[in-house]
């Protein structure tokens, strides 16, 4: 024992002797790698692959920095002294304050601690950003290092703006999909606008202070390449917070004293030009040439009263309404989804089905207020407060620097107020804090020579060690297990439902079984992400199976059910707000109801659709399951009773009379199927399914309505 702890105390002795200036180093190197990030996609290993390999890398990234990071502070105690307190600091650390209290108040913690794996935004993950602040601050001290530093940042950023750009050309590249809008390497076309905004501000700095003007060409060429990089993501949100963002600039130009006459006319005329041409492109929105630019036509067709823009006002409204009930705390950090159930507006369905899921608000504002509460909020704005007034203390040292700066916090926020943040958004934003923190109050400072105050404290460098080495095993290397197991039992069960030979598909099958219980093994902090993701896939993979063979699908659901289903209940106890849980036992209690041939089943589906309606009672989707497994127990009156509670919640949405129409088919009644189609007529009948259609004109017939036929024959020639 004794031999190795002389062992331990010479090996951090040893590294101790390295000099401080390597240190320092080693830790300016390590969040330079960090923006390899935004480059990271895995097309073929992960669950959502432009998330979670690059939210892993990032999080073993900061845990090793932050290892040595505490070292560093335990050995130099002039280092330590250097966390000198400043207003960015205190927002900082009230940023993590407040997201800790809404984490204890939450209505999830668990959701609120680790997010789902589709963000992992939670807490845990937001630790590791205020970490690599803390470093980033502390270690790039002059101009000369922040220079190397941004200037690694546009260089590694290149490949981003590249493969947007080639996603115009070829809207396939990258698992673009065919979009006419570009995602590059971050799978989000916001999330892309975001960072080129990033980029462009990073440049715009560099421009400001360098003093080469072969290199000021290159980083205002690198500049212009990045903003307009956010052309072809069509990011409505990112472009009027540039727009707001340059006025703002050029009012400040207009309003600082001692600008030059000339400089002061100029930039009047381009501010009532910028104005001038921003309302001409406006007026002229309905004519041929802008709605022959997809970019200029999306960008001038804004409505608040259909599309997008309206489901995003009523989002707003919706998060309003569910703030009153937690006014001071929130409903818990990432748990807007729970509360948007519970208020949750039929107009929604209006827009279809896409438009009736939201985890987030599409406002940093109101979605802040939700889950946070007004702590939250507060905290948050703080950060923007404090940064801009830093911004605007650097103005006494460079005033175009300081212009720079808070035109990129202008453009960020207005940004912010129609996206969310993300796992590239926030690196950029915390690692600029700490620019504007140690350019603002802290002040250039040449790296010092310092020799170690104490012995190599052996005892920092095991306990920081063990500390990283457990974190990383625990959060990010179980977590990549998991994630990857998963994709490849929801690889299997789809070959398997691609295959409906007996011999093929239950082998396939039992094998995405042994994957999915390998997955859920590993006990990854998404353990309920997996279970829905699995059981998703598996309803779908058993209802197409039940339609092509009775025994195969009876034979299946042996394989897989009495596993999966206890699953769903076991989360459902842990999670009982987790309202898309709820419904996939529902489904999956029908499905066994349906091929079990057991009526028990069936009314423990209605018993379940109950609990669910609790969590949205709004939700016209859950009454549509509850006619539905109506229907199977052959209970017109309930059924049609469920159907007609679902029109009238919003008696626009056609899907409503459709689904109507398709459940008085089944039931016989082609006279009052036939009213509920014609009906739909007048209520978007291209969102119908190609089987209701069918239906439509089978009825349509039936009733000897030629008139309806003929209507819908059209459509689905259509």
């Amino acid at each position: 024992m004794k031999v190795q702890n002389n062992f331990l105390k010479n090996l951090t002795n040893n590294f101790a002797g390295m000099s401080h200036r390597v240190l320092t180093r080693i830790l300016q190197i390590g969040v330079a790698l960090t923006f390899i990030t935004p480059l990271i996609v895995t097309t073929a290993s992960y669950v959502f692959p432009f998330v979670v390999p690059k939210v892993l890398f990032l999080r073993v990234m900061i845990t090793l920095l932050a290892a040595v990071y505490a070292w560093y502070i335990a050995l130099y105690a002039t280092e330590r002294s250097q966390i000198r307190r400043t207003p960015i600091l205190y927002a900082v650390l009230g940023f993590i304050l407040a997201g800790i209290l809404s984490t204890v108040w939450s209505v999830d913690v668990r959701r609120s601690l680790w997010d789902n794996h589709e963000r992992m935004l939670g807490l845990y993950t937001i630790f590791h950003y205020v970490a690599l602040y803390f470093v980033s601050r502390q270690v790039f001290r002059t101009w000369k290092e922040w220079r190397a530093l941004f200037i690694w940042i546009l260089i590694i950023g290149l490949p981003f703006v590249l493969i947007a750009w080639l996603q115009v050309s070829n809207p396939l590249f990258l698992l673009n999909e065919g979009s006419d809008r570009v995602r590059s390497t971050l799978g989000n076309t916001i999330y892309v606008s975001g960072y080129a905004l990033f980029l462009a501000s990073i440049a715009a700095v560099l421009w400001v202070k360098e003093k080469s003007n072969e290199l000021r060409w290159v980083w205002a060429i690198s500049g212009v390449i990045a903003l307009a990089t956010i052309l072809p993501t069509k990011t409505r949100g990112t472009m009027i917070g540039v727009a707001v963002a340059v006025v703002v600039g050029m009012l400040l130009v207009l309003f600082r004293k001692g600008v030059d006459a000339r400089v002061r006319k100029w930039t009047l005329a381009a501010c009532v030009g910028f104005v001038v041409l921003l309302a001409g492109l406006w007026l002229a929105r309905d004519t041929t040439v802008i709605r022959n630019q997809p970019f200029l036509n999306r960008m001038t067709h804004l409505s608040l009263t259909e599309g997008t823009g309206r489901t995003r006002i009523m989002t707003w409204s919706v998060a309003i309404e569910a703030w009153k009930e937690h006014p001071v705390q929130g409903w818990g950090l990432n748990t807007f989804y729970f509360a948007f159930n519970e208020h949750f507006d039929p107009e929604f369905l209006r827009f279809g089905d896409s438009e009736t899921w939201f985890d987030n608000a599409h406002n940093i504002v109101f979605n802040t207020l939700t889950t946070q509460g007004v702590v939250g909020l507060v905290a948050y704005l703080a950060l923007f407060v404090c940064a801009y007034i830093g911004a605007v203390r650097i103005g006494k040292e460079s005033w175009e620097e300081s212009l720079v700066l808070q035109m990129f916090l202008v453009a960020y926020f207005v940004h912010n107020l129609f996206v969310f943040d993300n796992v590239t958004s926030y690196l950029a934003w915390f690692v600029l804090l700490a620019y504007i923190d140690r350019r603002s109050a802290l002040g250039e400072q040449e790296l010092p020579r310092l020799s170690p105050t104490r012995t190599a404290a052996p005892g920092v460098a095991i306990v920081a060690v063990l500390v990283a080495v457990l974190l990383i095993y625990q959060g990010n290397v179980r977590t990549a297990q998991a994630n990857a197991s998963t994709l490849l039992a929801l690889q299997h069960l789809m070959l398997a439902g691609s295959n409906q030979n007996p011999q093929q598909a239950v082998p396939l099958t039992r094998e995405a079984m042994r994957l999915y219980a390998q997955a859920k093994s590993y006990q990854s902090p998404h353990d309920d992400d997996i279970t829905r993701e699995f059981a998703t896939a598996l309803v779908r993979f058993l209802n197409a199976a039940t339609q092509a063979s009775t025994a195969l699908a009876k034979s299946l659901h042996s394989e897989t059910y009495t596993v999966v289903l206890p699953d769903l209940e076991a989360q459902l106890q842990k999670r009982p707000f987790e309202l898309r849980i709820a419904v996939l036992r529902a489904q999956m209690l029908q499905q066994e109801a349906i091929i079990t041939n057991n009526a028990a089943r069936q009314f423990m589906v209605l018993q379940v659709l109950e609990q669910a309606r609790a969590l949205s009672p709004k939700r016209q989707q859950l009454l549509y399951e509850v006619a539905q497994a109506q229907l199977v127990l052959r209970n017109k009156p309930a059924a049609e009773a469920a159907m007609k509670e679902a029109i009238a919640l919003d008696p626009a949405v056609g899907q409503s009379y459709w689904r109507a129409a398709m459940l008085y088919a089944a039931f016989d009644d082609a006279v009052a199927s036939a009213e509920m189609f014609r009906e739909v007529r007048t209520r978007r009948p291209e969102t119908m399914t190609e089987q209701a259609r069918q239906v439509a004109i089978q009825v349509a017939k039936v009733v000897k309505d030629e008139e309806l036929a003929r209507f819908y024959e059209l459509l689905v020639r259509d």
